[in-house]
């Protein structure tokens, strides 16, 4: 049994040939693309429009059981849906080996043991020679940035009209008051102790 303050889990879909039905609701007035995450018990994954007949384009993803180690028995299935406005759209998702949804590919840009994930399930790769203790680098049209290899927090970054700023993040924690004060510090009210440590 959980508590009214447990995080919430998705339920996971057990897939056989038999088509599973899976509908998705549009409240709002206008059409809306949105992409459907369900967790699903199989690697080999496909989804229909029942409507139609036509496969939706999709993807299978690792769920990750803790931040190092991805699940053997659970995964993501992942695909855009096209929603009229106003409307319910059914799709069928069933276990299928041929035409599945492609596969997630990870590649680790960490220092020390990558974490473990079965190679049967997915490609796992990690960057050899120089490009291994090089920053991450992410960019698109507007702005480029680089993070640490160590960290993964971002130290630099470069505007599309040139302008380049090192960036240094660090996280602080603070306590609350103590003492005479009666007034408590909580989700209205910060009210922070001594200075914070790093």
């Amino acid at each position: 049994m959980s508590a009214q303050d447990a995080l919430p889990q998705k339920t996971k879909i057990t897939l056989s040939e038999e088509p599973r039905i899976l509908i998705v609701y549009n409240p709002t007035e206008q059409i809306r693309s949105s992409v459907v995450s369900v967790v699903v018990d199989s690697p080999d994954a496909r989804v229909i429009d029942a409507e139609t007949g036509r496969p939706m384009a999709a993807q299978i993803s690792a769920v990750w059981a803790e931040p190092s180690r991805a699940s053997t028995d659970s995964f993501q299935l992942d695909f855009l849906s096209e929603l009229p406005p106003l409307s319910l759209v059914v799709y069928h998702v069933t276990r299928s080996s041929s035409g599945s949804a492609p596969r997630a590919r990870y590649t680790f840009h960490r220092r020390g043991n990558p974490p473990t994930i079965h190679s049967e399930h997915f490609q796992m790769s990690r960057p050899q020679g120089p490009e291994a203790d090089a920053p991450l680098s992410l960019s698109n049209k507007h702005v480029q940035i680089w993070s640490s290899p160590e960290t993964g927090l971002m130290q630099k970054l470069r505007l599309r009209a040139g302008s380049e700023r090192r960036v240094q993040v660090h996280f602080l924690w603070y306590g609350t008051r103590t003492g005479a004060n009666r007034d408590k510090s909580g989700a209205y009210l910060f009210l922070p102790g001594e200075e914070g440590a790093q």
